[in-house]
């Protein structure tokens, strides 16, 4: 079974390789903020079914964040190491 975010990211320009790799430089900001206020109402629409399958996945480590803010720097050093990381909206 895939992931829901997955499946919703791999039709979203946030997941286009191309896009990454150009740092999102082609697309206008209001395109971007459009991406990513729909990618939020999606997750906000599915927590129950995301927090389910991040319950049940036993294939690596999760973290279940308690804190408002989790700073950049640590996402990025436990993308190597931590399969989940599950964070509160920032709003």
């Amino acid at each position: 079974m895939g992931s829901v975010i997955y499946d919703f990211l791999t039709e979203s320009p946030l997941f286009d390789g191309s896009l990454i790799s150009d740092k999102f430089k082609s697309v206008d900001e209001h395109s971007l903020l459009k991406a990513l206020e729909d990618y939020r109402d999606f997750v906000l629409k599915s927590l129950a079914t995301i927090e389910e399958e991040a319950k049940e996945d036993e294939s690596g480590t999760k973290i279940f964040s308690g804190s408002q803010r989790t700073s950049l720097d640590l996402l990025k050093q436990a993308a190597f190491y931590v399969h989940r990381f599950v964070i509160p909206d920032p709003r």
